[in-house]
């Protein structure tokens, strides 16, 4: 095995376990689990751009070629507070079989989406900027393939926990511009096949779009 897939699989390995510990309410454990895979994933990044960037001729995931999001594990982090859904489970990925910045920053970008569920167990407004990050670097790297259905579903599982927050927070205006941009995305969750909705299952998606029939004031009100 190859330098570069050896410490992919020590990154992914590192994941796994801090999504483990995020399952046993063990947060801290958790956090310093993925921050070990950030920093290998910092080093394949570092040594693939040295070696030119690896192989950029397609930029879309898919499983047989780059990665896939393997499973989950649920973590229990629901305030009971409010009837506005969050995504609660840790996402994993596998080392994909080739190397590429853009299958680089896809493992990053579910690390770093990780990374916030261990702040958002404990309703810490770090968690936001974390899921920005992960949305941002996801829009960055996959710009140019819109009809790439597992990064939208990472998308937005980002965006609805962070609005989630934000309505927790009392942030209302910020969680209305949210719950706006995820209507958007609307179709998107509605048009999804069978194999397609495995990613997260349909009962998520399910929960996501009741999130969108109700804005998110209507919901802080309804609660308090």
């Amino acid at each position: 095995m190859s330098t570069f897939r050896l410490l992919f699989h020590r990154a992914a390995a590192f994941n796994q376990e801090g999504a483990y510990n995020l399952s046993k309410n063990c947060g801290d454990s958790a956090y310093k689990n993925l921050k070990q895979a950030l920093q290998i994933m910092s080093q394949l990044t570092a040594e693939v751009g040295a070696c030119g960037g690896g192989d950029e001729s397609n930029r879309t995931v898919k499983e047989d070629e780059v990665l896939e999001v393997s499973g989950a594990v649920a973590i229990p982090f629901r305030d009971d507070s409010s009837s506005y859904y969050a995504f609660n489970q840790a996402l994993l990925f596998q080392p994909p079989s080739t190397l590429s910045n853009s299958s680089l920053a896809f493992c990053v970008s579910i690390i770093i989406f990780n990374l916030a569920l261990t702040y958002h167990q404990k309703g810490h407004p770090k968690a936001l900027g974390l899921y920005e990050q992960s949305m941002e670097l996801l829009s960055e790297i996959f710009s140019g393939t819109r009809d790439d259905d597992t990064v939208h579903v990472i998308q937005i599982l980002a965006l609805n926990n962070q609005t989630q927050l934000l309505n927790l927070q009392g942030q209302l205006a910020e969680a209305n511009a949210g719950w706006g941009s995820l209507r958007t995305m609307l179709p998107l969750l509605e048009c999804k096949s069978e194999e397609e909705r495995k990613l997260v299952g349909d009962d998520i998606f399910g929960e996501i779009v009741l999130n969108l029939l109700v804005p998110v004031s209507k919901i802080m009100a309804a609660a308090a």
